[in-house]
């Protein structure tokens, strides 16, 4: 009984969160959106409700919270409906696309609750609207974890024979895959590949197989049977082939956490992101970073939107959140520069295999939170090299020479950092432990301390 009054609440607050009377406009079928929030406005036919910001590539429409919503309002018979929806760490909640005749009333078309693992595209296709339906609702109905992202609507008039969809492939060469056809009719299909040498598409056992031969790009040209003829029924598709040994990068998903944080921001280091280059998302700023002059700066800063390259290793700063960093295809190489953060590669990177990476006169850092205050510091006494048991993380290594001598840690919020600040001022005679705090003389015990700049040994 809780959990069906729940629902129930939870129904009759999405309706009231997305309103239908701002919906005086109708868009004219074909309709095509591939736009973001603010576009909206001045499309004819569609609105919103708390539609959050939006995602820095398509899908952009981004659905944040329980009860966010896009109205789409048409004047005529609709045939084939279409969509790409993608899910960021959604579970547990539900996401549904619902249809109605007037605008009040909704049907449910389909509700997701798995969109499959984070972040995953799917594209929903609907080609069997009833007559008299005139909107379509995608609808938030409830929120537990994560959020979801709508983009390239498509609406087209009511045919007899409708469009065919195929996405375009990337597949490596000698491969085999299954091509997902949608089409109303059950007429045949034929293929035709501007390069045979590239990939060419043949029926075998109910399924269209793609077959990968060549590496390069051929676009496939679509035909669907209609009387008896083969006529065109759909725009090319294009079929990308790589080299066997090609990597294609999958989505890089981190997390920032709520530890390592300096009361204004939270931090993380990243690297290994894969072979290519990646989209930064949005709400962080990723920086590479250099000691200089005994500080610590950025030499180059990323932000939502920005590609930075797979193999580079990073501070990231935002929230305390997980975050996805998608492959940024065919986009231009990128080079880094003056960069002291070095890659922890996959994982259990040992202090010899660190230490032999550099020409051993480094000191090692690594991002801690300490004392409240979050920066690098040293891994292991006296600066060593150490054991970093996490992969695609980051740490410093910061050559003796350059001004780093004695220095354990660098703060982000300090000029000069942990007892580099020490060292800085030869008149301060207090004593700091070798992570820049400072301590009482009569507190003193057996161990090593910085004065005046200097190690001093406690006997």
């Amino acid at each position: 009984m809780k959990q069906n009054l729940r629902t129930f609440l939870v129904l009759m607050l999405c309706a009231a969160w997305c309103p239908t009377w701002v919906l005086a406009d109708e868009a004219t079928l074909p309709f095509t959106f591939e736009g973001t929030k603010a576009d909206i406005a001045t499309t004819a036919g569609l609105s919103e409700s708390g539609l959050g910001p939006d995602n820095y590539s398509n899908p952009y429409l981004q659905f944040d919270d329980t009860g966010d919503c896009v109205i789409l309002h048409f004047n005529e018979r609709p045939g084939t409906l279409s969509f790409d929806l993608m899910g960021r760490n959604f579970s547990g909640g539900s996401f549904t696309v619902q249809a109605s005749e007037d605008g009040v009333n909704y049907t449910d078309l389909r509700t997701y609750n798995n969109f499959g693992p984070s972040p995953h595209m799917l594209r929903g296709i609907f080609d069997d609207l009833d007559t008299d339906v005139r909107y379509i609702k995608w609808i938030y109905t409830e929120k537990v974890e994560g959020n979801v992202f709508l983009g390239r609507i498509r609406l087209d008039e009511f045919s007899t024979h409708p469009d065919l969809y195929i996405s375009d492939v990337t597949i490596k060469a000698g491969e085999d895959q299954p091509l997902e056809v949608h089409t109303l009719s059950d007429g045949a299909l034929s293929f035709n590949s501007e390069n045979n040498d590239i990939a060419w598409v043949e029926f075998v056992d109910g399924a269209y197989i793609l077959h990968a031969v060549g590496i390069g790009e051929t676009d496939i040209t679509v035909y669907q049977e209609a009387s008896g003829d083969f006529t065109e029924e759909t725009t090319d598709f294009t079929v990308t082939v790589l080299d066997p040994d090609a990597v294609i990068d999958e989505p890089f998903e981190f997390t920032i956490n709520e530890a390592a944080t300096d009361g204004t921001a939270c931090y993380a280091t990243i690297s290994n992101l894969g072979a290519g280059n990646f989209w930064v998302s949005a709400d962080v700023e990723v920086s590479t970073i250099a000691i200089v002059d005994g500080r610590l700066t950025y030499p180059q800063t990323f932000h939502g939107g920005d590609i930075i390259p797979g193999q580079g290793a990073y501070l990231v700063k935002g929230a305390a959140d997980t975050y996805t960093f998608d492959p940024a295809e065919d986009s231009d190489a990128i080079t880094l520069e003056g960069n002291m953060l070095y890659s922890t590669g996959d994982g259990n990177l040992s202090a010899a295999e660190m230490a032999a990476a550099h020409d051993g006169a480094h000191l090692f850092y690594k991002l801690t939170l300490l004392n409240g205050k979050v920066g690098f510091y040293w891994g292991a006494e006296d600066g060593a090299a150490f054991h970093y048991t996490k992969g695609h993380q980051a740490y410093i290594a910061v050559p003796k020479t350059d001004g780093a001598q004695g220095a354990s840690s660098f703060l982000f919020d300090a000029e000069t950092s942990g007892i580099d600040g020490v060292a800085a001022t030869a008149a301060d005679a207090s004593t700091y432990t070798l992570t820049g705090l400072r301590i009482a003389d009569q507190a003193l015990r057996k161990g090593i301390y910085i004065r005046n700049g200097k190690k001093v040994i406690m006997k």
